[in-house]
């Protein structure tokens, strides 16, 4: 691995060698996961990484302390794989593979989980002068398209990409269920064969937490009337218009004509969720996006989404990613 520092004009780039230092590893077996660690530290900053594999897979745990910009070129022999790049806060860049240089807008910020095939090609990470702790999930892409089997059209077409060495890359956002699951990964309790039956157990729990924000779920509306599924997507589009405030079904159903109990019904049937809970995940979506993209400090964003106090904000906000907001 080497880590390269960006110059402050953007001019060059000096590279700087790294010798790390990894535990050994006595034993590798496909019936038994295996652990090692390598630290490597300079000028640029230090990083440390923790790491499992299984059979089928790698689990990296990251602890990062750069004082620059700073790229991280893999280099490692390629191979077909599905990887689940996760940054728990600040904000990196998105993997490139292949490339040698990188995009200054293709950015994932904090509570972002970046999903991406890799068809046996080199790997480039970014990331900003920061601390953090990115955790990666790493999957051979003959099991990954092995578990996508009888799915869906998504998850169908995933597959196909796969078989037919196509990248495919896409961003999902990081809830503590994807978080616990990860962790629980790492810290399997059991060694052998029933280590890895447990931590497979634990994967596909999470690949399918993942893709399940990119396949649309069965509701049952044909109790719903056309007039009803127009009135519920009116609510929808007004809460989109007016997340700052904080609406009650109430005040909902007056405004729209409409029975607080119809409402609370016909809302969850038609979009799987009640509305004040799709009312308060529009607050936490604009919030992470006013934090991590457009730089807004906590209190201002508190303020804009409807929160008299900001160490409210912050527990709602930690409640509902899994990570504290990075900026006071």
């Amino acid at each position: 691995m080497k880590l390269r520092r960006n110059s402050m004009d953007g001019a060059t780039v000096a590279d700087f060698q790294e010798r790390l230092t990894i535990s050994e590893i006595k034993s590798i077996h496909p019936e038994s996961p295996a652990r090692f660690n390598m630290h490597a530290a300079s000028e640029i900053g230090s990083l440390q990484v923790e790491q499992l594999f299984n059979r089928h897979f790698s689990v990296s745990k990251v602890d990062m302390h750069f004082k620059y910009n700073t790229l991280i070129d893999v280099k490692e022999v390629p191979t077909d794989k599905v990887g689940f790049y996760m940054l728990d806060h600040g904000r990196g860049g998105i993997p490139l593979f292949g490339e040698t240089h990188y995009s200054e807008s293709s950015y994932v910020s904090g509570g972002d989980c970046y999903i991406a095939f890799n068809p046996s090609l080199n790997e480039i990470h970014r990331f900003d002068a920061q601390t953090s702790k990115p955790f990666y999930i790493e999957v051979t892409a003959d099991y990954f398209a092995s578990l996508l089997e009888g799915g869906d059209n998504f998850t169908g077409s995933l597959r196909e990409k796969i078989y037919n060495r196509e990248f495919f890359g896409l961003k999902t956002v990081l809830k503590p269920a994807h978080s616990q699951l990860a962790a629980s990964i790492f810290n399997c309790p059991i060694e052998g064969p029933l280590g890895n039956l447990m931590i497979e157990g634990i994967l596909h729990q999470f690949v399918a937490l993942q893709l399940s924000t990119y396949v649309q779920p069965t509701f049952t509306t044909a109790c719903l009337s056309a007039r009803d599924r127009d009135t519920m997507h009116a609510v929808k589009d007004y809460l989109h218009q007016n997340f700052q405030k904080n609406h009650s079904l109430i005040e909902l159903s007056k405004q729209f004509g409409i029975n607080q109990n119809k409402l609370k019904k016909s809302f969850k049937e038609l979009f799987g969720v009640p509305v004040i809970e799709y009312l308060y995940n529009l607050k936490m979506e604009n919030a992470r996006t006013m934090l991590y993209d457009e730089g807004m400090y906590v209190s201002e964003v508190a303020s804009v989404v409807g929160y008299k106090n900001a160490n409210h904000f912050a527990t709602a906000f930690k409640r509902k990613f899994g990570v504290n907001p990075s900026k006071v």
